[in-house]
């Protein structure tokens, strides 16, 4: 169950507070992504304001508390979006949905692009309100901090949740024994990490040229959705991945089975068949770790070749 809000009463004009329960998700098949979406808000609101105070750390204030309830609302507003017909992100939501080859790349594909380009755009819409209220600008250097100091959370959450069954699959075995650099779940956590940590300063980016912020975020917008789907796209994916694990197609050989001469053959047929599907299942597994790591290298180049193209054509506030 979702943790309430830190903050009452909520104040007019933000988007809406979150608690639970939470919408079902839009479109249906991002219910792995709301699933993440629910985990990460449990974890910031556990760290700001937890159950048995930290001796070592000190408490958040009030401003910081506020400053991350706003984008947590302004997160899951987001993320409602996706749903809008008139919108880019739903076809491209649609387009993956029917590409992909397992709920897990879906799963990636999604936050990548919540960190990507829903992240950035969140955090410069609170940096321009929070400019306008006490402490004012002098606090945005605490919110650095507690934004970097979220980052063990994130990585422990991203991980759990991109490691789960109903999310990998077979597959879910072999990340459990798979080591650490060559775990799926890890190499997409540690591309969260890597993106979220560039998203605050695209988002002081945007802050600073606020002026032409629109361009700025549908060029961004615009940048994901082409590499992602060209990796998509041009991605290897091996025949039905991990759904022929699944298959009886041992039962019919023993039903053939008639004599002990044939039960010694069947049985060498088996134990070969075994280590084939064995090593498919293995060779399967590390090539979707590779297209992981690639569709999140992908969507963080796409951010940087965006800003990189438009902020040299751009005019900073005066």
């Amino acid at each position: 169950m979702l943790r309430s809000s830190l903050v009452n009463p909520w104040p007019k004009g933000w988007p809406r507070q979150i608690n639970h329960p939470l919408d079902e998700p839009a479109p249906r098949f991002t219910y792995a992504f709301r699933q993440l979406y629910q985990r990460v808000t449990d974890m910031i609101r556990d760290t700001a304001s937890p159950p048995t105070p930290h001796p070592h750390k000190p408490p958040w204030t009030g401003s910081e508390v506020r400053f991350f309830e706003y984008l947590i609302s302004g997160f899951y507003q987001q993320y409602r979006n996706w749903n809008d017909p008139s919108g880019a992100i739903v076809a491209h939501l649609q387009y993956l949905h029917r590409e992909a080859p397992i709920v897990a790349f879906e799963l990636m594909a999604h936050a990548y692009l919540h960190m990507a380009y829903d992240l950035p755009c969140t955090i410069a819409e609170a940096l321009i309100r929070f400019e306008k209220e006490p402490p004012g600008p002098s606090s945005f250097a605490a919110f650095r901090f507690r934004f970097l100091e979220l980052e063990p959370g994130f990585e422990r959450t991203a991980d759990d949740v991109a490691s789960q069954s109903d999310v990998l699959g077979a597959a879910s075995f072999l990340n459990r024994i798979a080591p650490r650099r060559w775990k799926l779940s890890y190499v997409f956590a540690v591309w969260v990490l890597r993106i979220r940590s560039n998203a605050y300063l695209q988002a002081e980016s945007i802050f600073d040229f606020r002026a032409d912020r629109t361009r700025l975020e549908n060029a961004l917008l615009a940048k994901v959705i082409a590499n992602q789907q060209e990796m998509v796209k041009n991605a290897y994916k091996p025949l039905l991945w991990f759904r022929l694990l699944g298959t009886p197609v041992l039962f019919p050989v023993f039903l053939a089975v008639s004599d002990h001469q044939t039960l010694v053959s069947a049985l060498y047929a088996i134990t070969a068949l075994v280590v084939l599907l064995l090593a498919y299942a293995i060779a399967s597994y590390l090539l979707m770790v590779q297209l992981a790591d690639q569709l999140g290298a992908t969507t963080h180049a796409a951010v940087r070749d965006a800003f990189a193209e438009l902020m040299s054509q751009l005019e900073p506030r005066g």
